[in-house]
């Protein structure tokens, strides 16, 4: 992986992660038909294979 891959996937990472923090912290993505928790590691798991296809 090239360091400009690496550095735009920890990037990515870091916004997933932060942006969970705040807006699941906040209650604005508060429903019962989808467990916050599974959410996130779907988002994650489809964001790090876009970066295998790069």
């Amino acid at each position: 992986m090239s360091d400009e891959l690496r550095l735009n996937a920890t990037r990515m990472i870091r916004n997933l992660i932060i942006g969970e923090i705040v807006n699941v912290g906040r209650g604005w993505f508060k429903n019962d038909a989808v467990n916050e928790t599974d959410s996130f590691k779907q988002m994650l798991l489809v964001a790090l294979h876009h970066l295998e296809e790069l």
